[in-house]
């Protein structure tokens, strides 16, 4: 059975690069460049919540790509990238499926069952937990992907809850800014939160007077001083003390 699904995608594998190439499209067609179709990772029994999710969804687009569409090949081929203690699972749910104590028939099914043997129970309880502690400490991009890998473990959080901890955890001012722009999506808040992270990165190439008079210059300021640093207003002003100081003394 297993040595048939193989040879089955290989068949397909073939069809897609002849598609690909431009052979079965008639006279006059232009070849197109060879692409080889990378295959989806093994998959060992991992209990690791970004490992499972990660490996269905390389299936999936491996599905698209071989134009894989009917249900029962879909689960032979992800049955063949399975090893170890995942491979040992599947064996025992075919028994039960041959003695009628079970059934998958779909791919939603074989997901669905796939979830409950390796995922890990309170997988969703710590990462909204994670969600809802998580702070930024290093720069927008660094917590950004820390947001968003334990938010894929989380089915159908509400969009607003989903909006309220990744604001909360920015900093001040990029918190600020993005109350600031009225945005209502998550997608929307990251979409700003990386365009702040893009001007962050950029030289300063304004004068100070610029900078003054614009939300940009205030923010940036606020992000590259340091608590206690001392601006050249701040030492000027000490000098001129200090020189009246001494002139008082003669």
């Amino acid at each position: 059975m297993i040595n048939k699904l193989a040879q089955v995608v290989d068949d397909l594998r073939a069809e897609v690069v002849s598609l690909q190439n431009g052979e079965s499209g008639g006279a006059g067609r232009k070849n197109t460049p060879r692409v080889k179709i990378p295959e989806p990772p093994k998959y060992s029994g991992d209990r690791d919540s970004k490992t499972i999710d990660n490996f269905l969804w390389s299936m999936e687009r491996y599905f698209q790509n071989v134009l894989v569409e009917d249900d029962k090949m879909k689960i032979g081929t992800a049955t063949l990238y399975l090893t170890e203690d995942a491979i040992l699972w599947w064996r025992r749910r075919e028994i039960d499926i041959q003695r009628d104590a079970c059934t998958i028939d779909t791919w939603e099914e074989f997901m669905a069952d796939f979830k409950k043997q390796f995922y890990p129970e309170n997988a969703a309880e710590l990462a909204s937990k994670k969600l809802r502690n998580l702070k930024q400490t290093g720069s927008i991009r660094e917590y950004i992907k820390q947001f968003t890998t334990p938010l894929l473990q989380i089915d159908g959080m509400p969009e607003s809850l989903s909006l309220l901890y990744f604001k909360d955890g920015l900093q001040r001012w990029a918190k600020e800014e993005i109350k600031l722009r009225g945005v209502k999506t998550l997608s929307d808040a990251i979409a700003v939160a990386e365009s702040l992270y893009e001007s962050s990165s950029e030289p300063n190439k304004g004068s100070s007077k610029n900078s003054k008079g614009n939300d940009g210059g205030r923010y940036a300021s606020d992000r590259s001083r340091p608590t206690g640093e001392r601006t050249s207003y701040d030492s000027k002003g000490d000098d001129r003390g200090k020189s009246k100081e001494k002139s008082q003394r003669k």
